[in-house]
């Protein structure tokens, strides 16, 4: 499809650069509209799947037969000891960045395994985490504040 008329959302290169070009609060609860809550729900499905379909074509080939046999560690509770050596690559990839506390693996809904980035000191929405990919290695990756216990 031309860039011309693709979904002006799914020009956006990250979640993030979304958020904030689109100036979307964070979280989406805070949306109070119902109707523009939904249009920001439909557009944030519809980029992060962009975003995914784009990121599997980077995989190497043994990566995208894992992904579609089922058996990559991403799609299966289950496979989170397989899941560990991808969550120790990118905190090697992001270990310049300071504000990043720890990098781990996360269960989710829908019996996936993702990767959570914790940052410590920086707001969800500050253009300085624009340098955490939104995928990386089939998994998806998330930033959440990092919480004292």
């Amino acid at each position: 499809m031309s860039s011309l008329f693709r979904k002006r959302h799914l020009r956006y290169r990250s979640k993030l650069e979304w958020l904030i070009g689109e100036k979307i609060p964070s979280p989406f609860t805070a949306i109070r509209d119902r109707k523009r809550f939904d249009e920001v729900m439909n557009q944030y499905g519809e980029l992060r799947q962009h975003l995914y379909e784009e990121h599997l074509k980077t995989l190497t080939t043994e990566q995208q037969i894992r992904i579609q046999s089922g058996k990559h560690p991403s799609q299966d509770h289950r496979l989170g000891q397989a899941a560990l050596p991808h969550a120790q690559a990118l905190a090697e990839k992001l270990k310049h960045l300071q504000f990043v506390a720890t990098v781990g693996v996360g269960t989710y809904h829908g019996n996936r395994n993702v990767l959570d980035v914790f940052v410590d000191g920086v707001d969800l929405l500050n253009p300085q985490l624009l340098g955490i990919p939104d995928f990386f290695e089939g998994f998806e990756v998330l930033v959440l504040k990092k919480t004292d216990k």
